[in-house]
């Protein structure tokens, strides 16, 4: 909330801003660290500049004072939601290990700051997130008798909970979730103590085969086409076209080789002009061969 009152104060020195509204964690892919703040200008007939004029002096101000945040200046757009991409250009790039993704997604980033017209980069990996991970030694394990699933739903019912039973009480229904208390679930001293199912012991406690530790990982893991994905997104400079920008990182994408198994693809509106453009040439060819056959039939030849 502090920053966001920071830039309040230097956007309402923009020329021609009347109005802001601010939000904070406004739903879908934002966080409570997300915020967004809306600008209002004067009235077209009261100004000599254009909206795309104060969005590059708003480019320029956030750059030289608050470098350290991610940030983007666009358009309202008729059409949000949760998944929608306001930016101009949207590259998703794909594959099976999260490590992999990161590093190539980090390597095209650079690409984009490098190609010209492009402003506002950034991606949708962010690792900020805190957990614990079981690493299970899978020699002691079998030993046990114990299986990775049964270790999987105990974790499962133990820290995220499970619904076991329905309470009624009146008209009224409520679900019965068995889970540890809230203090404990994050806890790695208290998730070792739980006791496992074993085929030939009974049971066994965690700590006797797994060791937990605390990290950091992704905010968010997107899917898509049933593999892992990172989403780099970027606008465009006034008077730069999409087309124009996309083959130019089109060109230096091809210098990347990518591992089987990991692709990039354009979506959003880069997509869409790819798919305008294709199906123009189409319906010129289409014309040009018809113009052709009717020449042919009328003149018989």
């Amino acid at each position: 909330d502090a920053v966001l009152q920071n830039i309040e104060q230097e956007v309402r020195k923009l020329r021609g801003v009347t109005r802001l509204l601010t939000t904070i964690n406004s739903g879908g892919n934002a966080g409570v660290t997300d915020g967004s703040i809306y600008v209002g200008l004067s009235d077209l007939t009261e100004r000599t500049f254009s909206q795309f004029d104060v969005m590059d002096d708003a480019r320029a101000m956030l750059k030289q004072k608050f470098p350290t945040l991610r940030f983007a200046v666009q358009g309202v757009q008729g059409v949000s939601g949760a998944g929608f991409r306001s930016q101009a250009v949207v590259l998703n790039v794909r594959g099976p290990d999260l490590k992999e993704l990161q590093k190539y997604s980090t390597e095209i980033l650079q690409l984009m700051k490098a190609t010209p017209g492009m402003v506002d980069h950034d991606t949708t990996f962010s690792i900020g997130n805190p957990e614990v991970r079981v690493r299970i030694d899978r020699m002691k394990a079998a030993d046990l008798g114990v299986r990775a699933t049964d270790v999987a739903t105990a974790l499962r019912t133990m820290v995220a909970g499970e619904e076991v039973s329905k309470f009624k009480d009146g008209d009224d229904q409520y679900s019965v979730r068995l889970r540890l208390l809230q203090q404990d679930s994050d806890r790695p001293e208290k998730i070792a103590s739980l006791w496992i199912p074993s085929t030939r012991l009974g049971q066994v406690q965690l700590s006797n085969f797994a060791s937990l530790d605390r990290s950091i990982g992704p905010t968010t893991i997107e899917r898509a086409a049933r593999q892992r994905q990172v989403t780099l997104v970027a606008n465009l400079q006034t008077g730069v076209g999409i087309g124009d920008a996309t083959a130019a990182l089109q060109e230096k994408l091809s210098a990347i080789e990518l591992k089987p198994g990991y692709t990039t693809e354009f979506t959003g509106r880069a997509k869409t002009f790819a798919e305008l453009r294709n199906s123009f040439v189409l319906a010129f060819l289409f014309s040009a061969i018809f113009m052709y056959m009717v020449l042919a039939a009328q003149f018989e030849s």
